[in-house]
C-alpha cells in the first residue's frame, strides 16, 4: 500500500491535534485534582492547639475595636487583625479579619455562636485559623 504525501501531512496534523488535545486534558486534570486537595485541606479537622479564628465577611466599616468588643465577650484575646485594602486599591464592601483568643474554650464558644451571625447587616462566615503566637498578656 502507498500514502500519498499529502495524505501523511494530513495523518501527522490529525496526529498532532490528538496529542494536543490529550496533553491539555491531563494539565486540566491534574489543575482539578490539586484544587480538589487544597479544598479537602481546608476542610480538614483544624489544629488542637489553635485559638485562631478566620472571619471572612466583615462589613467594611467594621474595625479592630469593634472585633475586639464582639468577640471579648467569649474571653481574653490575644490579637485582632483585618486585612484592609493596600493603598491603592479600591474599598472592598467586605473585609476579611483574624481573631485570636488566649484559650481554645473560648475561641470554640466564638465559633459556635457567632458563625453567620449578623454584623452590620451581614452574616459573619467563621472558621478556624492557622495557629499563632500567643502574647503574654492579653490585648482585650
Amino acid at each position: 500500500m502507498h500514502i500519498w504525501p499529502d495524505e501523511l501531512a494530513a495523518k501527522e496534523a490529525s496526529d498532532k491535534k490528538k496529542r494536543n488535545l490529550d496533553t491539555f486534558l491531563e494539565e486540566l486534570k491534574q489543575e482539578h485534582e490539586q484544587e480538589a486537595k487544597r479544598l479537602s485541606r481546608r476542610a480538614e479537622a483544624p489544629p488542637e492547639n489553635t485559638t485562631n479564628l478566620h472571619i471572612n465577611n466583615l462589613p467594611s466599616d467594621v474595625d479592630e475595636q469593634v472585633l475586639c468588643t464582639v468577640f471579648g465577650k467569649f474571653g481574653a484575646i490575644g490579637s485582632v487583625k483585618i486585612l484592609w485594602p493596600r493603598g491603592d486599591e479600591p474599598a472592598r464592601p467586605h473585609n476579611t479579619g483574624f481573631v485570636c483568643f488566649m484559650e481554645r474554650a473560648a475561641a470554640e464558644a466564638a465559633l459556635q455562636s457567632l458563625s453567620n451571625a449578623e454584623l452590620h447587616g451581614q452574616p459573619l462566615r467563621i472558621s478556624w485559623g492557622k495557629p499563632v503566637p500567643l502574647p503574654s498578656k492579653p490585648l482585650y
